[in-house]
């Protein structure tokens, strides 16, 4: 990086500070899962493949938080430890979304300050699980 201060060079070229994990956010979670929806009953191959890269990439930061904490060095050694986190909802690759809301609903207090506001009101309630089993 030759246009980098000196002074902020070592800052930037440590890998342990590159880049860190993303904020859990149940509310765009829930959004991409209703992309997947409707376009899969659209039959709209594109849209659901786009849909469902984005959900894939939700998911993580929603596991996160119940999961001890790890530091990787590339997105693969990133993929690696997500599909080794020892708390996930049983059932969850076959049901992705609604097993990770029903993993999370327990935790919504604990989670509270993570997430965005009323999310864990809704999740003590079952909303987003009643959005993603019963439809848009």
């Amino acid at each position: 990086m030759l246009w980098v201060a000196a002074a902020y060079e070592a800052a930037l070229t440590d890998p342990r500070v590159l880049q860190l994990a993303g904020s859990p956010n149940l509310e765009d979670f829930v959004e991409v899962t209703a992309k997947v929806k409707n376009a899969f009953a659209a039959g709209d191959e594109l849209a659901l493949r786009l849909a469902a890269q984005d959900l894939a990439g939700w998911a993580p930061s929603l596991l996160r938080p119940l999961n001890p904490p790890v530091v990787v060095a590339s997105r693969a050694a990133a993929l690696r430890a997500i599909l080794d986190f020892s708390v996930v909802p049983s059932g969850y690759r076959q049901d992705m979304p609604v097993g990770i809301i029903d993993l999370l609903a327990p935790h919504a207090e604990e989670l509270a300050g993570q997430l965005e506001p009323d999310l864990p009101r809704f999740l003590r309630d079952g909303r987003p699980r009643r959005y993603l089993r019963h439809g848009m």
